[in-house]
C-alpha cells in the first residue's frame, strides 16, 4: 500500500517549496525463526535418548540406546566407542560419539536409569574422567549411583554420548 507525504521546505530566499513523496507503507516482514524442534529428557532423537537439555529444549546431550561395549577395558572402549558396528541403526548415523564425562554419567543415572529409561544394567560404566594416576579412570556404578576409580585394564560396560 502506498501513501503520500507532503512536506514543505522554506529556502534561504523565503520561497516555500512543497514536495510530494510517495512512500511504501507495507508492514515489516515477520521475523523468521529457525525451525527448531524442542526436546525433553527421555525423548529419542539424534541417534539416542535425551538426558540433558537446555531450557529451550533445542540443545543437549543424548546417550546411545544400547551399551556399546560389554566387559571391555578402558582403551578398547575409548578406541571403539565411535565404531558404527557397536551402535544400533539410529546411532550409526552419527560419528561424534564419545565416553561420558563423570557428571554426564551421573545425569544419565539420575535422569534416565532412575526412572527406568535407557536400558542400563546395574553395573559399572566407564567415564572419560581420569584420576591423578595415569593408569586409573572413574567408573560410575549404576546399581548405587556412586563413582569409584579402577585400573584402565579392568573391564566394565560403556555407553556412548554425543551433543546435539
Amino acid at each position: 500500500m502506498k501513501s503520500l507525504s507532503i512536506f514543505s521546505i522554506i529556502t534561504f530566499t523565503g520561497l516555500l517549496i512543497s514536495c510530494v513523496a510517495a512512500r511504501t507503507s507495507s508492514p515489516h516482514p515477520p521475523q523468521m525463526k529457525p525451525d527448531h524442534k524442542s526436546y525433553a529428557i527421555g525423548d529419542t532423537a539424534h541417534g539416542g535418548i535425551v538426558f540433558v537439555v537446555n531450557k529451550e529444549g533445542t540443545h543437549g546431550l543424548v546417550c546411545a540406546l544400547q551399551d556399546q561395549m560389554i566387559n571391555s577395558n578402558y582403551h578398547q572402549c575409548y578406541e571403539m566407542i565411535n565404531d558404527p558396528r557397536y551402535h544400533d541403526e539410529y546411532g550409526k548415523a552419527y560419528f561424534d560419539w564419545r565416553l561420558p564425562k563423570l557428571w554426564e554419567a551421573y545425569k544419565m543415572y539420575m535422569n534416565l536409569h532412575m526412572i527406568n529409561l535407557g536400558n542400563f544394567v546395574e553395573t559399572g560404566y566407564w567415564t572419560s574422567q581420569s584420576t591423578r594416576s595415569f593408569d586409573k579412570m572413574h567408573v560410575l556404578n549404576f546399581s548405587k549411583g556412586i563413582d569409584f576409580t579402577v585400573h584402565k585394564t579392568d573391564t566394565y560396560k560403556a555407553r556412548a554420548v554425543r551433543t546435539f
